[in-house]
């Protein structure tokens, strides 16, 4: 009876084994594929957040174009609001250089129910 209790005693040390070599396995077949994955969703995700900052960029431009008192000094806002962007994103890095069109049509631009594009 002890030999039997010797080889059950065993093959239970046997399968403790191959379980933890399963999950070795998986590990290491798993990662080579989920890093790519996750190097994808990274990458998406950051360009989204950047298309969110200029979404946001663009708004703040043109809320600060129609609140001027002339088309003058709404050119003088947006490149206000450009250069303190480009300031607080550019730490540490080059600064932003920043071209802008808008169009409304001329002066009609600053009068109330006119759409301005930036």
């Amino acid at each position: 009876m002890s030999e039997k209790a010797g080889y059950e005693n065993r093959e239970s040390k046997r399968s403790d084994r191959e379980e933890g070599s399963a999950v070795v396995e998986f590990v290491l077949i798993a990662t080579p594929l989920f890093l790519p994955a996750l190097l994808f969703f990274m990458a998406m995700q950051n360009t989204a957040m950047e298309e969110i900052r200029v979404q946001n960029l663009a708004r703040q431009t043109v809320r600060a174009f129609v609140t001027a008192d002339s088309v003058t000094q709404g050119h003088q806002r947006i490149k206000y609001v450009l250069d303190r962007y480009s300031e607080i994103e550019s730490k540490n890095q080059k600064r932003y250089g920043f071209t802008y069109n808008l169009s409304c049509g001329g002066e009609r631009c600053l009068t109330p129910g006119s759409r301005v594009k930036i």
